[in-house]
């Protein structure tokens, strides 16, 4: 059997923890013996396809993964005695969820626990930009190593976050990888201990290089682009008294434009704050008195990093 033509651009998908992609020298037994997590799952060759597809839409409608099929409890099954289930397992994304499961099959050559030439299924799975459900309605969510059944808040939570996924997807008309900041991007890949760069683009939506649809997405723009979008700005200002007044009675002292990357922004703000709030001489916990802010700065970063990360950058018009 060959692969789904639908998912064939998911064949050089990696996983964040370094699980290489199929058409390279693929070690078995990390796939047997790797910790399952948000992005990886096992599971054995006696499971049934509806209950495949709950896990398939869980990775959907999170950040995507990996299903290996013919492995359980740290033993090798393989498919080669269950080929009438087979055809059930790769059509269960399609047969079993509404939409559909964008996702790539592939297989691995293996000896089983018994000694006997064998193979693997493994099934890569797409994050989408919709939410996906069973035939029965159910939506399911992966979170950490485990394929969750979610409610009603839960899914209309999700809603919100895929509806925002989708303007943050969208392609940046002429801009391209080298318009990146790849070295905070090779920094940001350290502190997510992601061992492939480009595999990390793809995953997170900073960078889309499959088919025809590629280039730097409204998120990698945001994040990391070399040149940030003009209405990626922070407005800071300052009154005297407790209202802001206008004309000519205007009591505007300050009025400072901090402009950048999101992470740019959040430290510029971070360090243009501190020297604003002042300080003050308080008694601190070793019974000694010492400088320290007028406000609590966990108080208000709190508030700095919901309006950054809050903000709907589809609306042009203005900063924050």
């Amino acid at each position: 059997m060959t692969p789904s033509p639908l998912s064939k651009p998911l064949s050089r998908q990696l996983s964040l923890f370094g699980i290489e992609p199929l058409d390279v020298n693929t070690d078995v037994s990390s796939l047997v013996n790797s910790p399952e997590n948000q992005w990886f799952d096992r599971k054995s060759s006696r499971i049934a396809a509806d209950s495949l597809a709950k896990c398939m839409i869980g990775l959907a409608n999170a950040d995507g993964g990996r299903v290996v099929i013919g492995v359980s409890n740290g033993q090798i099954e393989g498919i080669n005695e269950y080929s009438k289930q087979l055809n059930d397992w790769v059509q269960a994304g399609r047969d079993h969820a509404d939409p559909p499961v964008r996702n790539t099959v592939r297989y691995l050559v293996c000896s089983n626990k018994d000694g006997r030439a064998d193979r693997l299924l493994i099934l890569d799975v797409e994050a989408s930009e919709t939410i996906h459900r069973n035939k029965k309605g159910e939506c399911f969510l992966r979170v950490g190593d485990e394929t969750r059944k979610i409610g009603i808040i839960e899914e209309r939570e999700l809603a919100f976050d895929k509806g925002e996924a989708i303007f943050d997807k969208s392609i940046v008309p002429d801009l391209f990888r080298d318009d990146l900041d790849l070295d905070q991007i090779h920094a940001y890949a350290e502190r997510m201990r992601a061992n492939d760069t480009d595999a990390l683009m793809r995953h997170r939506g900073i960078y889309i290089d499959r088919g025809a649809r590629q280039g730097v997405t409204q998120a990698g723009q945001l994040l990391f682009g070399l040149i940030p979008p003009l209405w990626s700005y922070i407005r800071y200002q300052k009154y005297d008294g407790t209202v802001a007044e206008t004309g000519t009675r205007s009591n505007l002292r300050e009025d400072i434009r901090l402009e950048g990357t999101i992470p740019n922004l959040l430290e510029q703000a971070q360090k243009l704050l501190l020297s604003e709030v002042g300080t003050v001489i308080r008694l601190i916990g070793n019974g000694r008195f010492a400088r320290v802010p007028a406000l609590p700065e966990f108080a208000w970063l709190e508030a700095v990093v919901n309006a950054l990360t809050h903000r709907s950058y589809s609306l042009h018009g203005d900063g924050i």
